[in-house]
């Protein structure tokens, strides 16, 4: 939501509203760099799909260092196109985890349905002005590739994926007690973004697992 209460800091006479979230959100954005890097020579359908989930949530935390950093210079209008924009490449990203679990067959039979849930969560998102669809979105996305990785997990790979999103969805826990060890430089959202930069490194490990040279096996 657009800030009502200037509770953060200047540099230079420069209003910056959650220096701590600007600067986690640059950690998952300079994570996310980092391992696209390091998997652009990974080119099966299983890496594909993984890597546009990780430039997704890099995008979406690139968008979270403007909203989070400078919303009183982006103004009511700005700040809520922003905070939309990369509140949607949440649902986006999580067809592409779900995508990169699932089998072939199975993406193909439940496409349409991945699809329509993704689209409903980011309508409802810019609709109602609250992050919680995308937070419902991520719970069944979570959930969906959790049980899937972990029934194929006698693959390396589907065991990393199991071990990153299981490892995201116990520390997403953590989010609603809202531990802020200091309220300006490290919220509980600076908590889950680190998390979040751990998870999107097993995930990084997985790809790296994927010897088959195929895609959704």
């Amino acid at each position: 939501m657009y800030p009502k209460d200037l509770t953060g800091t200047e540099f230079n006479g420069v209003y910056i509203h959650e220096p701590g979230s600007v600067l986690s959100n640059l950690l998952i954005v300079l994570v996310c760099l980092l391992l696209l890097f390091r998997l652009k020579s990974n080119v099966s359908v299983f890496a594909k799909d993984w890597k546009a989930f990780i430039a997704l949530l890099g995008l979406a935390a690139f968008g979270g260092m403007f909203s989070h950093g400078i919303p009183t210079y982006l103004g009511p209008t700005g700040f809520y196109i922003v905070w939309a924009l990369k509140g949607i490449l949440v649902p986006l990203a999580n067809v592409y985890a779900i995508k990169g679990t699932l089998s072939a067959e199975q993406y193909r039979k439940y496409k349409r349905l991945i699809w329509i849930k993704a689209v409903l969560a980011s309508i409802a998102l810019c609709v109602v002005y609250n992050f919680v669809p995308a937070i419902v979105d991520l719970l069944l996305s979570y959930i969906i590739v959790m049980v899937v990785s972990f029934k194929k997990k006698e693959a390396k790979k589907y065991a990393w994926i199991y071990y990153s999103f299981l490892f995201a969805f116990l520390t997403g826990l953590l989010f609603p007690f809202k531990i802020d060890i200091d309220p300006v430089w490290f919220n509980h959202k600076d908590l889950a973004h680190l998390f979040a930069a751990g998870s999107l490194w097993l995930i990084y490990i997985a790809v790296k697992h994927d010897d088959s040279g195929d895609s959704l096996s």
